[in-house]
């Protein structure tokens, strides 16, 4: 994993713990409400429901449903918290409309599909989605029940991570202390990860 990915991962997880530990979870959620995807409703019916439902499925529990492309344990909604539904924790609320968009990693315009393919070649240490597999297929059907409303180029509140400003300076004792409570339990002791049941390292900080 690169040192950006790393960074990105490990913001996902101070978010979740400040979500648990300062209630922040009521007011982002707040703050999106004015579209549906940010709540959970009854999927389309038909064919198109079916698509959104596996995507869905690939999102939530990745390895199970995207075996041949997943190099890890990892589920997208490791990082995109709530099913992709948790505003400042990465939605993919609204992401539909904002591609094709400027990519600074790949220092040009990409698509939704190459986005999504960098988190399964970097994030999950895997392979790209062929572009008209079922698993891409479903995620962009997905992403796309879920930006409904949402006006197309919108980039809407809540998007992307929430800079978090601790109230109080780095003390590395009590990072010591949250770290052994609350992210060992994955990452391991030392940040060395822990071992899926193939024998893959997990959860790396390295």
């Amino acid at each position: 994993m690169t040192g950006r990915g790393r960074r990105s991962r490990i913001h996902a997880c101070l978010f979740a713990l400040v979500v648990a530990g300062c209630g922040l979870g009521a007011s982002a959620t707040r703050a999106g409400g004015e579209y549906p995807g940010w709540s959970d409703e009854a999927l389309p019916a038909g064919p198109l429901g079916e698509a959104v439902a596996l995507g869905k499925r690939v999102l939530t529990h990745t390895p199970e449903n995207a075996a041949a492309y997943s190099g890890n344990a990892l589920n997208c909604t490791n990082c995109h918290l709530n099913a992709g539904r948790m505003p400042y924790s990465a939605p993919w609320v609204g992401v539909w409309g904002v591609f094709p968009a400027y990519g600074s990693r790949n220092a040009r315009v990409i698509s939704l599909q190459d986005r999504i393919n960098g988190c399964f070649l970097r994030s999950m240490n895997g392979r790209a989605l062929p572009m008209d597999s079922p698993e891409m297929i479903g995620i962009l059907a997905y992403m796309q029940w879920l930006s409904r409303g949402v006006p197309t180029g919108m980039s809407v509140k809540g998007r992307g991570f929430l800079r978090i400003k601790s109230p109080q300076p780095p003390d590395a004792e009590r990072g010591r202390q949250v770290y052994a409570k609350k992210c060992a339990v994955c990452h391991g002791a030392d940040g060395q990860g822990v071992f899926g049941a193939s024998g893959e390292t997990v959860y790396s900080m390295r």
